[in-house]
């Protein structure tokens, strides 16, 4: 009876274990093939992709048969891929490694995109591999590059408007002054032919300023 008890603890342990270890598998599918951002499994012995979730073959523009015959170089720039395999032989000294850092990839299409990647060490089916996490940033580096434009071309304008307009300005207000003082040598015509200068000339300096800062979009050149 005891040996029996014991086998039968045994089993119903045994059981519980294979039970826990499937329900944390597909919690992992689950997280892996339903997430919203692009994600991959790839072998770090030879960089093959493993696997691949649909948010990732919708992005990078292959089919997942393409994908499992490729590899991470093949969504690399050629020039980038020194960079990558920096990256990638830091990953092989280590059995567990959390990594993060911003990478250009390409599309199928040639589109290069900026990704801000975050990586895990696992084994996958007996090999030694590495959980991609991979998020799309480029949209946002091409809205602060705006931004960026933008506040140079404010720069700008707040420059003109300390110097350039002041010049024009204070020429048209000081022959204004003129025209209420009596005795000078030039005459009322002369005054306002000046004014109408200086009234040109700020009105172009105005119309470079407005031309200048218009609001510039992720999109705009």
């Amino acid at each position: 009876p005891t040996a029996l008890y014991r086998s039968l603890i045994y089993n119903i342990e045994r059981k519980k274990a294979h039970q826990s270890l499937e329900e944390s598998e597909k919690r992992y599918s689950d997280l892996f093939h339903l997430s919203p951002q692009p994600m991959w499994v790839y072998a770090l012995d030879d960089l093959s992709f493993l696997d691949i979730n649909q948010a990732a073959i919708r992005h990078y523009g292959y089919s997942q048969e393409e994908f499992l015959s490729m590899t991470i170089k093949d969504v690399r720039p050629k020039e980038d891929i020194p960079q990558m395999m920096k990256a990638v032989e830091i990953s092989r000294k280590h059995d567990q490694f959390y990594f993060q850092d911003t990478f250009r990839h390409q599309k199928k299409n040639g589109e290069i995109i900026h990704v801000d990647i975050q990586s895990e060490i696992i084994c996958f089916k007996g090999r030694k591999a590495e959980l991609i996490l991979a998020n799309d940033i480029t949209d946002r580096l091409e809205y602060i590059k705006a931004i960026e434009k933008q506040n140079e071309l404010l720069r700008e304008v707040a420059w003109k408007q300390s110097h350039e307009v002041r010049g024009p300005l204070a020429r048209i207000m000081g022959l204004i002054k003129l025209l209420d003082l009596p005795g000078e040598d030039l005459s009322q015509h002369e005054v306002l032919g000046y004014i109408k200068n200086s009234a040109f000339e700020l009105d172009d300096i105005i119309k470079d300023i407005v031309k200048n800062a218009q609001i510039v979009g992720p999109n705009s050149d």
